[in-house]
């Protein structure tokens, strides 16, 4: 393929435009195709600016997932004998540390993850429905019967 790839004419102008769609509230992309114009005489489409806003954000967003995989990486690197005091070889006492606001500086428990599932052992191999849970309709007289009943039940128990 001779010749040189794509390059979208809205890169000299991607400041302004991130800049325009962050405003509160955000302008539409047709103004900001409106204004390219004025300002720029960048003749361009209201769709073709969505499409570039959208692929810059899906980059930035696989950049910083990048970033932060590689920072996790090498923090696991590091030797924990670094760490003196860290959360996890910390002594559980009652006090809790507060903060500069003066609250409790509560940090999150993180021992569940550490904690066996529960014995798959005696695993129940037969159900057998009783009839307390198989619901039927009651017919208008049942269902007037049983309403008498409990207001007689109230009644009698002072409610």
């Amino acid at each position: 393929m001779p010749g040189k790839p794509y390059q979208s004419i809205l890169i000299p102008y991607e400041e302004e435009i991130l800049s325009l769609r962050r405003q509160r509230p955000p302008m539409a992309f047709a103004r900001i195709a409106e204004l390219l114009m004025e300002k720029h005489q960048v003749p361009i489409q209201r769709a073709a600016i969505c499409k570039f806003v959208k692929l810059r954000a899906r980059w930035k967003k696989k950049e910083t997932q990048q970033n932060r995989a590689t920072s996790k990486t090498w923090n696991t690197a590091q030797s924990h004998g670094s760490q003196p005091q860290s959360a996890l070889t910390r002594q559980k006492t009652g006090a809790v540390p507060l903060n500069s606001a003066g609250t409790e500086n509560r940090q999150p428990w993180l021992g569940w993850q550490n904690e066996k599932p529960a014995s798959r052992e005696k695993m129940l191999t037969t159900f057998t429905p009783s009839n307390e849970y198989n619901l039927t309709r009651l017919t208008p007289e049942e269902a007037a019967a049983y309403a008498e009943q409990l207001k007689r039940e109230r009644e009698k128990n002072g409610g």
